[in-house]
C-alpha cells in the first residue's frame, strides 16, 4: 500500500512538473516550478478591489474644490 501511494505521487509530481499552472508558475521568479499553494482556490472574487464590473467607492465619490490659500504676512 504504501509503495503505491509513493508512485502515485511520483506520478503526480512528473505530470505537475510536465503541465506546469502559469498562475501557479508566475508566483516564482524563475517560473518553472509552483510556489506553494494559493491563498484561494480560484481566482475568482480573490482580488475584489480589481474588479472592474463594479466602480470603486473613490471613482464614484467627486473629488472636494481644493482651494489653495496662501498666507498674508
Amino acid at each position: 500500500v504504501f509503495l503505491k501511494e509513493v508512485k502515485e505521487r511520483e506520478k503526480l509530481q512528473q505530470w505537475k512538473k510536465q503541465n506546469l499552472d502559469p498562475r501557479n508558475a508566475s508566483r516564482t521568479p524563475s517560473a518553472s516550478r509552483e510556489a506553494g499553494r494559493l491563498r484561494y482556490s480560484s481566482p475568482v472574487g480573490a482580488s475584489p478591489s480589481r474588479s472592474l464590473d463594479h466602480p470603486r467607492a473613490l471613482d464614484s465619490a467627486p473629488l472636494p474644490a481644493r482651494h489653495h490659500h496662501v498666507p498674508s504676512y
